[in-house]
């Protein structure tokens, strides 16, 4: 009985550490999704800026 307990906690200590490793991975994903979304929004926003800026300036098309 003292061998069956064991695979048991052996078995048990895996499933921890794979979930702890999917969890880093889905971690880094959202966190390069996120990342991703601001450097993007930041581009724009300096666009609309300059934009906004050669229009005020008189130098629009």
């Amino acid at each position: 009985m003292g061998i069956l307990s064991e695979e048991k906690a052996q078995g048990a200590t895996e499933y921890l550490l794979m979930l702890a490793a999917v969890l880093i991975i889905v971690a880094a994903a959202v966190y390069y999704v996120v990342g991703m979304k601001g450097t993007a929004s930041t581009v724009i926003e300096n666009q609309e800026n300059q934009i906004e800026e050669n229009l005020t300036s008189g130098q629009g098309t």
